[in-house]
């Protein structure tokens, strides 16, 4: 189920899709850590948490 993470980097909206949920981890990571606003997009139906 692909999902996606939309993060605002230095003014820049930059979206993130993939059905690899590790990988999206680490851009929720990575966003944390440097401060950056950022919102995970996930389908109606899905039951999931990043």
């Amino acid at each position: 189920m692909e999902c996606a993470v939309v993060i605002v980097e230095n003014g820049c909206i930059v979206i993130y899709k993939s059905d690899d949920r590790l990988k999206l981890e680490k851009e929720v990571i990575r966003a944390k850590k440097s401060g950056f606003p950022y919102a995970v997009i996930v389908p109606r139906d899905a039951n999931t948490t990043i």
